[in-house]
């Protein structure tokens, strides 16, 4: 059996989607118990924090919460998987993110060992998110972290799109960039779905009548959310009653800027902000939308895409983003121009078109045969253990 360590710097709720995709990616592989033991590491998150409430109660895994990451040198937890990893309980190890002394530790640790050891940088290695602080992190990569990455058995990216937007260690073999995706949870069976979808309009104050316009995900302006206003306020009338749906909060500031565009659009009164949601409200509102938008600046995979479609809802996405390829190969949604008409021409065609729900179904299809928890979680375990035989 696979002996596979899970390792993240910080598992708490405020990390975002690095922290979700850690917890679904270590759910996932405990799906795949006949074949692998799965032993997580993370510092011990806050009480009541959801992620560490989670990993808690995966009883197929083994959850190691440990002391704190360190700073400019290697913490607590470094030492504790170290440990593990000289007591020779580990035969492979997959990294998440980046920038922390612990983890280049770690890596080094494998090293020495002969332990296979994986990165997954989640974005970090994209050229926008390398921009950000780039002295600061090109310093990060020459004390370390670039031989680290140099030496790794394997880089795991989500979507080709992440892959190729990477600024990846120089000479390092393709052949060990590896395009894994995320996992993303089926919550619903197919006949459940129109009850979540009734839940969703009830739950956010709906009318049944009206066709509804999704947004998930945090009020940032890395999402472009002025974008989505303006498409949504040049929907025409024949688009009849149309209501927009705002799934997750921000910054108050940056909240009110879009309560004022909306109001400035005339659109106000049709548009809910429904705050920060989670568990199963998340899935009440994907449902109950008749088409989800994502019009990022950027996203290294795009979470909103799989799991609308999860539930049975089309989806619109630009195509800057890098899961739009791998949408429009499969043919389940529609992908637009990142641009204002072009965005509010393709929510039009999703509304108007009758073969929407028939899409839907087949992205839902989609979803389950690449990203369920049991299908990424197989196709990962094979991945480790071509990479742990070598």
């Amino acid at each position: 059996m696979l002996r596979i360590g899970q390792v993240i710097q910080n598992v708490e709720s405020t990390q975002g989607g690095t922290s979700a995709a850690f917890v679904e990616i270590v759910s996932a592989l405990s799906s795949q118990r006949g074949r692998a033991s799965i032993t997580a590491y993370a510092p011990q998150p806050p009480q009541g924090d959801a992620p560490g409430e989670r990993l808690e109660a995966m009883s197929d895994i083994d959850w190691r919460p440990t002391g704190p990451a360190g700073g400019l040198r290697p913490g607590a937890m470094a030492r504790s998987v170290i440990a593990d990893i000289e007591r020779d309980r580990l035969d492979i190890v997959h990294l998440h993110a980046l920038w922390s002394t612990d983890l280049v530790a770690i890596a080094s640790a494998c090293r020495r060992k002969g332990v296979a050891c994986c990165w997954m940088p989640h974005g970090m290695l994209m050229d926008f998110a390398i921009a950000q602080k780039r002295l600061k992190k090109q310093l990060f990569l020459t004390l370390g972290l670039s031989r680290a990455l140099k030496h790794a058995d394997g880089l795991l990216f989500t979507t080709a799109g992440e892959r190729d937007c990477s600024e990846t260690p120089t000479s390092f073999p393709r052949e060990k960039m590896h395009i894994v995706g995320l996992p993303v949870e089926i919550v619903a069976q197919d006949d459940e779905l129109p009850e979540l979808a009734r839940e969703g309009r009830e739950r956010f104050g709906l009318p049944a009548s009206a066709r509804v316009v999704g947004f998930i995900g945090r009020l940032h302006p890395v999402k472009r959310l002025e974008m989505t206003l303006d498409a949504f306020a040049r929907l025409g009338s024949d688009a009849g009653d149309v209501r927009l749906l705002l799934l997750g909060s921000g910054d108050e500031a940056y909240e009110k800027s879009l309560r004022n565009r909306a109001a400035s659009l005339g659109a106000l009164d049709r548009v809910v902000f429904a705050g920060w949601i989670s568990g199963r409200d998340k899935w009440r509102g994907l449902a109950a939308a008749d088409v989800v938008v994502v019009n990022s600046l950027h996203e290294n995979f795009g979470y909103s895409i799989p799991e609308a479609l999860a539930v049975g809802t089309p989806i619109v996405a630009t195509e800057n983003l890098a899961m739009s390829a791998e949408v429009r190969a499969a043919g389940v949604g529609r992908i637009a121009a990142p641009d204002t008409v072009s965005l509010a021409g393709a929510i039009t065609e999703t509304l108007a078109d009758a073969g929407a729900a028939e899409t839907a179904r087949q992205g839902r299809a989609w979803v389950i045969d690449n990203f369920s928890h049991n299908a990424f979680g197989a196709r990962l375990v094979d991945l480790f253990e071509r990479i742990a035989n070598r």
